[in-house]
């Protein structure tokens, strides 16, 4: 189940971070001043196949997968990195996504679970 690491968030310029995890999930959401979420990034299948899904206002998502720089022959782990990954079955993530953020804030939990499903509806991939 999700829960908040940095109550009540952290300041990053104008915007507050938090961030919620869990041992499949990191949660990363972005708000105003207002309390209005501005972006989040909904990392996924940690730590063996880390994807991230990312939503900017006011509807722009990407979609991509972690590169852990892990496993390179002859050299020393590298940074990680995101690189596109336009595969994603959306409706399973949003399930999951709803069954653990059961104990967390529910109205960022509603927020992220409705882009998720919008994220399925506007890109229909499987």
């Amino acid at each position: 189940m999700l829960g908040e690491c940095n109550k009540p968030g952290i300041r990053e310029g104008a915007l507050t971070k938090r961030w919620f995890t869990d041992s499949f999930f990191d949660l990363f959401v972005w708000s105003d001043d207002s309390g209005a979420i501005v972006s989040f990034q909904l990392c996924y299948e940690k730590p063996r196949d880390e994807h991230a899904l990312t939503w900017k206002q006011p509807s722009s998502y990407y979609h991509q997968c972690v590169d852990d720089g892990e496993c390179k022959p002859g050299k020393s782990k590298s940074t990680p990195v995101l690189i596109p990954d336009g595969a994603v079955n959306a409706d399973a993530l949003a399930d999951r996504f709803n069954y653990a953020s059961q104990r967390m804030d529910p109205a960022v939990a509603r927020f992220v679970h409705q882009k998720i499903l919008d994220y399925v509806n506007t890109h229909a991939l499987a």
